[in-house]
C-alpha cells in the first residue's frame, strides 16, 4: 500500500489520532521534510497509525520512528532527494527539499528494526550529515542482504561513515552503487579508513556487486573489500577498466561476472585469466564488455573449458 503524504492520506484521514491496518504486508510512504533533515520534529503523519503485520516497508524523504511501524519488517527501502517532485501529487506545488540525512537519525531508525533481513539505502542528491561524537551503532543481526546507492552529493567521509555506523554479522549480499561525485573520486581515502579498520566488517559476505562511474577510484576500494571479505564466492563488477590498474580475484570465489565495463581489454582479460588459474572459480560471466570482440571470447571459452570454468557471455 502506498498513500502519498500530499493527496490521499490528508484528505481521507485528516483529523484520525490513530489509523490500524491490522493485515497491511506492505506500505510505501512520499514525504518531504524541510531545507534540512529534522531529528525529532517533522509533520511525520505515519507514526499515528499502527501496523503490527507489517513486513515491507517503503519510503522517500521519510526515516522510520521508533516503535511506529512494527517490530516485523523484514524488507526496507529508503530513498532521499534533495528536490524529487516539481509539483506535488493531485497538482499540489511541492517545494520540500532534502540537503542532509543525518547519520545518528539513520541508525537509531535502523537499529529499531531489529527483524531486518533486506536493506536499502539510496542517497540520490544527498549527503550525509556526520555527528560529533560519533553516530551509535546500529547493530542489525538478522541483515542478509544490503543495497547501498551514492549519488552525486555523498562525500567520501559519509560513506565511510555509513559502512562502518551499521554491523551486519551476517550480512551475505552486499551492492554498491557509486556515481560521479566526491565519493567515487575518492575510493582511496573510504579504502585506508577500511585498511586501519580493526573490525570484520565483510566476514561473512558471500556475494559483492559493484557499480561504479568513469571517474572513480573503484579498483581500490573493491582490492580492500575483497581482501576483507574472506567468504566471497560470487563477484560482479559493472566499471570500467584500465590497462594498469590492478584486480584482486579472492581465492574462494566461484562466479566472477564483468557487466558493461567497456574499458576492459582482451590483454587485461588474458591476465586475469591468469589470476583465476589459482582460484576455485568455476564460472565466469562476460555481459557486454564492448572492447572484447566476439571473436576473443569465443577463444577465451575453449581456453576456460580446457580449465574446468564454464564461460558465459553476451555482446
Amino acid at each position: 500500500m502506498y498513500l502519498p503524504m500530499t493527496g490521499v492520506s490528508k484528505r481521507f484521514f485528516p483529523t484520525y489520532p490513530f489509523c490500524e491496518f491490522r493485515n497491511s504486508p506492505g506500505y510505501g510512504i512520499f514525504e518531504g521534510t524541510g531545507e534540512v533533515y529534522p531529528s525529532d520534529h517533522g509533520p511525520y503523519i505515519y507514526s499515528k497509525w499502527d501496523m503490527p503485520s507489517l513486513t515491507s516497508f517503503e519510503g522517500i524523504n521519510v526515516m522510520p520512528r521508533r516503535n511506529l511501524i512494527g517490530t516485523n519488517v523484514t524488507e526496507c527501502k529508503l530513498r532521499w532527494f534533495s528536490s524529487w517532485l516539481e509539483f506535488g501529487y493531485w497538482g499540489e506545488p511541492s517545494k520540500e527539499k532534502v540537503q542532509y540525512v543525518f547519520m545518528s537519525d539513520l541508525t537509531r531508525a535502523l537499529q529499531t528494526l531489529q527483524s531486518l533481513q533486506h536493506l536499502e539505502l539510496h542517497f540520490d542528491e544527498v549527503d550525509l550529515g556526520l555527528d560529533i561524537p560519533a553516530s551509535p551503532l546500529a547493530v542489525l543481526s538478522n541483515l542478509k542482504s544490503l543495497t547501498l546507492t551514492f549519488g552525486e552529493c555523498t562525500s567520501a567521509d559519509a560513506m565511510y561513515e555509513l559502512m562502518t555506523s551499521v554491523s551486519t554479522p551476517h550480512l551475505e549480499n552486499l551492492h554498491v552503487m557509486i556515481s560521479i561525485n566526491e565519493g567515487g573520486r575518492d575510493c582511496a581515502r573510504i579504502s585506508s579508513y577500511l585498511e586501519a579498520d580493526t573490525t570484520d566488517i565483510f566476514l561473512n559476505l558471500k556475494r559483492f556487486s559493484l557499480e561504479a562511474c568513469d571517474d572513480s577510484d573503484w579498483y581500490i576500494l573493491s582490492r580492500h573489500l575483497l581482501y576483507q571479505s574472506p567468504s566471497l564466492v560470487n563477484l560482479t563488477i559493472q566499471a570500467p577498466f584500465e590497462q594498469d590498474k590492478g584486480f584482486v580475484v579472492p581465492e574462494d570465489l566461484q562466479t566472477l561476472r564483468f557487466e558493461k565495463c567497456n574499458k576492459l581489454s582482451e590483454s587485461r582479460m588474458m591476465a586475469i585469466y591468469q589470476d583465476l588459474l589459482d582460484t576455485s572459480i568455476k564460472r565466469v560471466e562476460i555481459i557486454k564488455c564492448s572492447k572484447l570482440s566476439r571473436e576473443f571470447i569465443s577463444k577465451l571459452e575453449i581456453i576456460l573449458e580446457a580449465e574446468g570454468i564454464q564461460l558465459v557471455w553476451e555482446v
